[in-house]
């Protein structure tokens, strides 16, 4: 049985998780311990931005594919090679929940920041997120996107290099029964 069973009227889980990280970001807590996923039931379990305010999460329209509003950005890059700089057009699978009644949400997009980002991680984002776009869309490149921001890039000295995320101002209005999976992210500071 998935989340979105009409036959299952109980419970609307990602209408529920929805409420709770709504819940969780209005009552921030500092904690020092670093748990991860959708429930843990405070703000902060990301050790890299103690001070976090918002769990960002990916809404899934069905078993494969990320919601992705109408939130684009430049990703501008300096490819290896003889090329110029290049700047992709993509859009941000990023979401923050700003209010929830009943299924209904009110989100907003959040764009990546990767200005914390050293050349050689934004560099090998760059040419990942091209490889992605050219082979699979949009669809691809936010997948490498979330990859990306969990996991972190590699930058100058082979370890993880992680970028930040900011608010857009576009903000939509959700129907959260219409979507059938929710992928909590790293706790961050918007």
């Amino acid at each position: 049985m998935s989340c979105n069973d009409r036959h299952h009227h109980d419970s609307d889980c990602i209408a529920d998780i929805v409420k709770f990280i709504n819940e969780l970001q209005d009552a921030v807590h500092e904690n020092s311990s670093c748990p991860t996923g959708c429930e843990i039931p405070f703000l902060g379990a990301n050790c890299a931005a103690p001070l976090a305010n918002t769990r960002p999460f990916l809404l899934y329209c069905d078993c494969k594919n990320i919601f992705l509003p109408a939130a684009c950005f430049n990703f501008t890059f300096d490819p290896p090679g003889p090329d110029d700089r290049k700047t992709l057009v993509l859009f941000s699978p990023f979401l923050k929940v700003k209010s929830v009644e009943g299924n209904c949400a009110v989100a907003e997009a959040l764009l990546p920041d990767f200005s914390s980002l050293d050349p050689t991680a934004k560099t090998n984002l760059g040419v990942a997120l091209e490889q992605a776009l050219k082979n699979g869309g949009f669809e691809a490149a936010a997948r490498v996107l979330a990859c990306a921001f969990t996991s972190g890039v590699t930058g100058e000295d082979n370890r993880p290099d992680f970028f930040g995320l900011n608010t857009s101002g576009i903000c939509f209005t959700l129907d959260l029964k219409c979507f059938c999976a929710i992928q909590c992210l790293r706790d961050v500071h918007v």
